[in-house]
């Protein structure tokens, strides 16, 4: 007799993946504000910390950008950094996935690849970067997006590294290198690298052949390894977010720039 088991209840098979970013602002777990238009306002995310800009505060210099420039997220309902999912013109919008160099982890809101990328088009953006994701996550939120979603004018992956996967539980959990105790799974997944390249390898294939036939289709990376896994566009950091690990607003104005050239 089969057995088919109950979704677990984070899963929503007409959403897409619940955003992490409630569950990461460090001193201030799960709590946000709200502003006039009911957005949620959280002020840290994932390495993004408190303590890190604190730290960072003390070690910059005078002129320092982030000393006086104000860094906020701003997100929807599943805690993405976008607006609701009701108020999207689909249709007339870039879909933007990634992890959280495309969620922005650092940046102002008017420093994220999406923000620059819809001022180069002309058009909305819709960030659907996630911090920690990896390649297979971005896949499952587009087949979700195509099932249950308008067509949107174009759909970007910015690829994330190949080693990390995510695992279902009790809640959705997304692993990579930076984990102290690395999970079982993980270990196995990337005991032979081959391994982790081919699924990469497969990813990206699955990806383009869900939407090379229903609207613009572009993707790259900012990894150098997981553009040599799969033969994508790289796009090289040349600065920093206000975190000091993730990528800065140059490079978030290359990758945009970059992305509107080979959508126009």
């Amino acid at each position: 007799m089969d057995y088919n088991p109950p979704l677990p209840n984070y899963i929503d098979l007409k959403q897409l993946f619940k955003g992490n970013i409630e569950r990461i602002n460090s001193k201030h777990a799960n709590q946000y504000a709200l502003d006039d238009q009911g957005n949620r306002i959280v002020y840290f995310s994932g390495e993004d910390k408190p303590e890190v800009f604190e730290n960072n505060l003390d070690k910059q210099p005078a002129d320092w950008h982030y000393r006086h420039k104000q860094v906020t997220y701003r997100c929807n309902s599943r805690f993405y950094r976008c607006a609701e999912w009701d108020t999207v013109d689909w249709a007339s919008s870039v879909v933007l996935f990634g992890c959280s160099q495309v969620q922005g982890q650092g940046l102002a809101e008017d420093e994220t690849i999406s923000e620059q990328l819809a001022q180069l088009l002309g058009r909305p953006v819709i960030n659907l970067g996630v911090g920690g994701s990896g390649m297979m996550y971005n896949l499952h939120n587009s087949l979700l997006l195509m099932k249950n979603f308008p067509t949107p004018w174009a759909v970007v992956q910015q690829w994330p590294n190949a080693d990390r996967i995510h695992v279902f539980s009790d809640y959705l959990m997304t692993m990579g290198p930076w984990d102290p105790d690395q999970h079982p799974l993980f270990m196995s997944w990337n005991q032979d690298a081959s391994n982790a390249q081919l699924q990469a390898i497969f990813v990206k294939e699955m990806s383009e052949t869900l939407w090379k036939n229903r609207t613009r289709y572009y993707s790259l990376t900012q990894s150098w390894h997981t553009a040599q896994a799969i033969n994508c566009d790289w796009v090289e950091r040349v600065d920093f977010a206000r975190d000091l690990g993730h990528p800065g607003p140059l490079t978030a104005a290359a990758v945009a720039g970059y992305i509107a050239k080979r959508l126009s």
